[in-house]
């Protein structure tokens, strides 16, 4: 597609399958590189900063990948990103994306204190993935909390914001119809993370905050905020207790009444800016209105 495509056909190509392929080749291709290098350097790759390293490297790629595309394709990343608003609501911002982090909370406490009584060595299993991550084994503590703050705050809100929101969000929207991609990216995004419930909730509100003002900067602030101080919490004091079922079980009645407060909002916030099937991607309207002010 040249350069100077028209805006009718943006999103025809790439495909979402072919980052899903790259995406695979590449945890693969990493996976056989670190074992590699294991056996010739001898080192403990079991360290969990190495998660970290690994998750950067992949996204960065995937986004770089992205933006060659787009290049390649005649997409212009400026209508992609957008343009700040004159006056961005960061006061109405920072409370949906609380909100959302409180839901998100919420839900992860409520599935968890349910699935328990069923489920409980499943339910074990993640409660210790969770204080794992919250307390990790590592070699070096101030080396992992550095890696972890770029991981979390910087490189996760840009570059998932950028593949999810950026890319398939949009390309899906050309090919079915937005309603749909909101739905289908924000699931997606959820399967991806250990709480898909919350998760895919927070992917829709960022969704949404994008179509909404047509800037990805705006749930790139968000995300990053919501990471803030997800990863500000673990530096909290920490019951060797906090963990266990009984534990989720009596935090119960205050998962719910998070839930409560956090949930109205939400659900007014989605029903108010959900969009019709005839809307235009944010990429077409920001490239119409750049063409009409030239």
């Amino acid at each position: 597609m040249p350069m100077n495509a028209s805006v009718d056909l943006v999103f025809a190509r790439p495909k979402v399958r072919q980052l899903l392929l790259w995406g695979f080749l590449l945890s693969v291709v990493l996976g056989f590189g670190l074992g590699i290098l294991q056996g010739v350097w001898g080192g403990n790759l079991e360290d969990p900063i190495w998660v970290l390293v690994i998750y950067i490297l992949i996204f960065t790629v995937l986004s770089l990948w992205i933006w060659q595309q787009f290049q390649r394709e005649g997409i212009q990343p400026k209508f992609v990103i957008g343009q700040l608003p004159d006056r961005p609501r960061w006061l109405a911002i920072s409370g949906l994306i609380l909100a959302a982090l409180g839901f998100s909370l919420s839900s992860f406490l409520i599935a968890a204190a349910v699935l328990s009584y069923q489920f409980p060595l499943f339910v074990e299993q993640i409660l210790r993935q969770v204080d794992a991550e919250a307390t990790p084994r590592t070699a070096n503590l101030l080396l992992y909390q550095v890696v972890s703050a770029i991981a979390t705050i910087v490189v996760a809100p840009i570059a998932e914001e950028w593949i999810f929101r950026g890319f398939v969000l949009q390309r899906w929207g050309v090919k079915w119809n937005l309603p749909l991609a909101l739905i289908l990216s924000s699931v997606w995004f959820g399967l991806l993370h250990l709480n898909p419930i919350g998760l895919t909730i927070f992917g829709l509100i960022m969704g949404l905050l994008y179509l909404k003002t047509r800037s990805l900067l705006i749930p790139i602030a968000g995300h990053a905020l919501n990471n803030l101080v997800a990863t500000s919490m673990m530096f909290l004091p920490k019951d060797p207790k906090a963990t266990s079922i009984a534990t989720l079980r009596e935090s119960l009645p205050i998962a719910i009444f998070l839930m409560v407060l956090s949930a109205p909002w939400l659900i007014w916030y989605i029903a108010k800016n959900f969009p019709r099937r005839d809307a235009k991607i944010p990429y077409v309207i920001n490239a119409q209105e750049d063409a009409q002010n030239r």
